[in-house]
């Protein structure tokens, strides 16, 4: 399994801001979303069964959502989750 964390940049504006981040959020790959506050609009947890599938929803889904200005990944070397 492939994990990548993808910070989304977007038009201004808080209804694109909005938009893409429900266009991303109901794809399959993507396991968790937020909107932010600060230097990005959108944040996406990535996984996929290698990290080709990842490059193909980044280039092929993300970057062509209306609004979508710019992205920055970083794939996922190490993650664990602990419970509050």
């Amino acid at each position: 399994m492939s994990e990548a964390i993808i910070l989304i940049n977007t038009e201004t504006g808080l209804q694109t801001i909005e938009d893409v981040y429900k266009k991303v959020k109901n794809l399959k790959e993507i396991s968790l979303a937020a909107m932010l506050l600060g230097p990005y609009d959108v944040i996406a947890w990535a996984k996929a069964d290698n990290i080709s599938d990842i490059n193909n929803v980044l280039l092929d889904e993300i970057r062509n959502i209306d609004g979508v200005k710019s992205t920055l990944t970083s794939t996922v070397v190490e993650a664990s989750k602990r419970r509050m």
